[in-house]
């Protein structure tokens, strides 16, 4: 109970302290944190997910996202709030996991210093994913599978990739206890000829079974049968990933961790020391955990050793499979957080580890936080930017926007956001990422003809996540027929076609 409440404590001011990054203005209206608030939009207008706009999620989230802004009203304080509770839910789960494991003194120390980097802060769906995950990894550390897979399960209709990795290392572990004696005595090799309890598999696995089928008719009810198809397996989400370029060791994903300019104060004072050093050790935690269980299971502690494997398996797999951009590292950083905190009551060694890993990051807090804290000071919250964080060129930039508009319906220019809803003068959005790999066929086309016959169009020209002109070129050489009325920072407007254009 106590760690709950610290962990909570512990979550909840880090959301406060990050209020400024997670209300940014360029954050909601031109970047990903927005994405629910232009989904829910897209489908109370008739749009289906993945069959009219690109998606490659789960639709579970946005059924949650769409009661909850029915309740709550649809705004970035509201989408913030729904984030907050999945955070206090991560928490939670971590907490749950370190007192089923009866985790020591580092262990403890070491999951609330990296407690900041276990929080996917950038859309519902990883927030609730990590709700899931990390609540059914702390079942499995409590020896509840039956739980733990019944929470996977429901993943799977949030973000169809890890979910179904860690359901198959349940389902894996399941049937290898299943072979086990029961008076424990003996190696796994002693157990070869043994039968598989079936009754106890199917008691396990029963509840999950229930929670698929129920969703199925749920979310198949809501958004329709093919909706639910096209998004329960993860093939439009590896398409999307291919076309990006991302990836840990190639393209986007490389800039997390290869920084040779930076020198060594990038990689102890930011996120990114801690976390090849945990990955590491988290590497050969887990070998050593995988081979205790093979050939000495006697001589294990099964539990503590089964979950420090998964989470070695899980993370290896998202950093191999899984990895995107550069900020992809905190999708799962959770998973690596308890991973590494669980090796800390193998033996003396593994303790005095996980006490420099806290050490680390500790370290790697500073950047991170002088990051936040400068924010505070440059940004506020401006009834010119609908209540979100902005610095006073960026509300200025914005101001000489909507002037250049000039009372004309325009059309707003974003990769991502929820920007288009901003205004009545805008054109409603048709497509939540302008994104290679998540535009539907036609609908590049289609903005293209919008582009073609807009009085008013607002660009998007910063060098954040919003600016489409950066995987578009065809865009800005469209945009080159029409007059260029007003050019700021992080925002251009242009007038109609001239006449003049071919």
């Amino acid at each position: 109970m106590w760690l709950g409440c610290l962990f909570g404590a512990e979550a909840l001011a880090y959301a406060l302290f990050r209020l400024p990054t997670d209300l940014g203005f360029d954050a909601n209206a031109f970047g990903d944190r927005g994405d629910f608030l232009s989904i829910s939009y897209l489908v109370a207008h008739g749009s289906r997910p993945a069959i009219d706009f690109g998606y490659h999620w789960g639709v579970a989230p946005i059924l949650l996202a769409q009661l909850w802004f029915a309740l709550f009203g649809a705004t970035p304080q509201a989408n913030e709030g729904i984030m907050v509770v999945c955070a206090l839910l991560v928490a939670i789960g971590i907490a749950r996991m370190a007192a089923a494991l009866r985790l020591g003194t580092l262990g403890i120390v070491l999951l609330v210093v990296a407690l900041p980097f276990a929080f996917p802060t950038f859309t519902l769906t990883y927030a609730l994913e990590a709700a899931l995950l990390s609540n059914a990894l702390a079942e499995q550390a409590a020896e509840r599978r039956s739980i733990a897979l019944v929470l996977t399960t429901a993943s799977c209709f949030v973000n169809p990739s890890m979910a179904y990795l860690y359901g198959l290392v349940l389902l894996l572990g399941l049937l290898w206890e299943s072979r086990r004696p029961h008076d424990d005595r003996g190696s796994l090799d002693d157990a070869a000829g043994s039968s598989i309890d079936w009754p106890n598999v199917s008691r396990t696995v029963t509840p999950a079974a229930i929670t698929g089928a129920v969703l199925i008719l749920i979310l198949s009810a809501v958004y329709g049968p093919l909706a639910l198809a096209k998004t329960i397996l993860p093939l439009a989400g590896m398409a999307a990933h291919h076309n990006q370029a991302s990836g840990f060791f190639r393209g986007v994903g490389r800039d997390f961790w290869y920084q040779p300019h930076l020198g060594l104060p990038y990689y102890l004072f930011s996120v990114v020391g801690f976390w090849i050093a945990a990955t590491l050790w988290l590497i050969v935690a887990g070998v050593q955990a995988g081979r205790r269980l093979l050939s000495a299971p006697r001589a294990s502690d099964i539990t503590t050793d089964e979950f420090v494997l998964t989470c070695a398996i899980l993370h290896v797999t998202f950093v191999t499979v899984f990895f995107g951009s550069e900020v992809s590292w905190r999708y799962y950083c959770y998973i690596l957080v308890m991973g590494v905190a669980a090796t800390s009551i193998r033996d003396p060694q593994s303790a005095r580890i996980a006490g420099l890993l806290a050490v680390m990051a500790l370290l790697g807090n500073v950047s991170h936080f002088a990051q936040i804290a400068g924010q505070w000071r440059t940004t506020a919250p401006s009834p010119v930017t609908a209540g979100m964080w902005a610095s006073s060129e960026e509300v200025r930039d914005w101001e000489q926007a909507q002037r250049a508009i000039d009372g004309h319906r325009a059309l707003l220019l974003t990769a991502m956001g929820w920007g288009p809803l901003l205004s009545a003068r805008f054109e409603p959005p048709f497509a939540n990422h302008f994104t290679p790999g998540e535009l539907m066929p036609g609908q590049l086309a289609r903005l293209m003809r919008q582009i073609d016959g807009a009085q008013r169009i607002v660009v998007v020209i910063s060098s954040g996540f919003g600016n489409m002109l950066v995987w578009w070129p065809d865009i800005q050489r469209a945009l080159d027929g029409h007059e260029l009325l007003w050019k700021g920072k992080s925002f251009a407007v242009y007038g109609a076609r001239s006449r003049h254009t071919p």
